[in-house]
């Protein structure tokens, strides 16, 4: 990471749990992110859904975090992917897999990247019910810089059958 650059804003990052510890994984994984030289500035409310695309019957925990880095897009990606590795995730594990942590890149700034192993904004997010009604508390009016739409217009019109509820741990 080149110190001198300055901090990109308006980033945002979904994380997903739907093994183990869901909650305590989402939480480390935020912890080794800002290890790393990353701020959190806010966090959704943590929600709980069905799996999409997959038969798993264990359900996620989700949660978008807005940050700020130093790092670019590319930068960021590896260190995801480095902490879901630390955290215990099989990357052979198949696309729609159980995973004890997945952490995306919905968006990072205005930035549109369609590469083999990058693509921002991320290519289903106005599919997904359980990163958009996150992405909708957080920053409603955030215009899609591809479908030119904010996330309470993509939530409005999203399909998703699913039902996405705020999580509520157990006492």
């Amino acid at each position: 990471m080149n110190s001198n650059r300055i901090y990109t804003n308006g980033i945002f990052l979904l994380s997903g749990s739907n093994l183990g510890d869901r909650l305590a994984f989402l939480s480390e994984a935020e912890h080794q992110i800002v290890a790393q030289g990353v701020f959190v500035l806010r966090k959704s409310a943590v929600y709980e859904t069905k799996p999409w695309g997959s038969t798993s019957q264990n359900d996620y925990l989700n949660q978008v975090w807005e940050i700020s880095t130093r790092l670019d897009a590319f930068e960021l990606l590896h260190l995801l992917k480095s902490v879901e590795l630390n955290l215990g995730r099989n990357p052979n594990s198949g696309h729609y897999a159980d995973r004890c942590i997945d952490l995306d890149i919905l968006y990072f700034s205005s930035l549109v990247v369609y590469g083999p192993t990058l693509q921002i904004p991320h290519p289903r997010i106005q599919q997904r019910k359980f990163a958009l009604m996150p992405m909708a508390e957080l920053e409603p009016g955030l215009i899609h810089p591809v479908l030119n739409k904010s996330q309470l217009e993509l939530l409005e019109i999203c399909e998703d059958p699913l039902e996405v509820r705020l999580f509520s741990p157990e006492p």
